[in-house]
């Protein structure tokens, strides 16, 4: 992906919080939905080990 560049990604129950659910915020067998936008790129010598 390019800088500017957007993706919509579907993350399905399998993968996520199947039939548990997360209380009050997300169904049982609920598929996520992220949209990621690249805003920039960092050299890996500009970034501190964590």
């Amino acid at each position: 992906m390019k800088v500017g560049g957007y993706r919509k990604v579907l993350i399905s129950p399998h993968l996520a919080y199947r039939d548990r659910g997360l209380p009050a915020l997300i169904p049982p067998y609920a598929v996520l939905v992220a949209e990621i936008w690249l805003r920039a790129v960092i050299e890996a010598s500009t970034v501190r080990p964590q």
